[in-house]
């Protein structure tokens, strides 16, 4: 694609060496005791719907069955920058046993927290491949990106442009 024959090359060389640490990273995610789950994607609180004490996940354009410990990647992001910061490394700590506790049939905590730490990291390289089409498509002038779906719904199986048309970001 146009973007990585932007990267210089001392980037694509760093990009080239890790390429093996992901790969390790994902086999030992796979063999992990924790099967893969349904993967929001965007989970934060403006994608939670609350009515009559009833809640409501919305906005799934980013979900995938993955290592269920992607999910809390984007949420600790977004939950974390409501922390004041002294305080943040504390709250993640906090946030992710919490979210590891139910997990604890599978393993020991502290597998789980070593299990966590790769799904991170793996999870920050997917989200990077996930929205690395924004950079080949973005209008300097106006300061947009565009993206093209790479998938068709029931509504557009007929649509012969639905894989071709431009959708913009603002």
């Amino acid at each position: 694609p146009g973007w990585l024959l932007q990267l210089t090359e001392p980037v694509r060389g760093r990009a080239r060496t890790l390429l093996p640490m992901l790969t390790r990273a994902c086999e030992e995610l796979d063999a992990a005791p924790v099967p893969a789950a349904l993967d929001h994607g965007d989970l934060h609180a403006g994608n939670v719907l609350v009515r009559h004490d009833a809640a409501t996940l919305c906005d799934w354009g980013d979900a995938s069955v993955s290592h269920p410990f992607f999910s809390l990647l984007f949420t600790l992001e977004t939950e974390l920058a409501y922390v004041q910061v002294p305080d943040r490394p504390r709250t993640a700590r906090r946030l992710r046993d919490a979210y590891l506790d139910p997990f604890l049939a599978y393993a020991s905590k502290d597998s789980l927290r070593a299990t966590f730490a790769r799904a991170a990291w793996v999870a920050h390289a997917a989200r990077v491949l996930s929205w690395v089409h924004m950079l080949d498509d973005y209008d300097h002038t106006r300061g947009i990106s565009y993206w093209r779906k790479n998938y068709k719904t029931g509504i557009e199986a007929d649509d012969p442009e639905a894989l071709t048309r431009r959708y913009h970001y603002y």
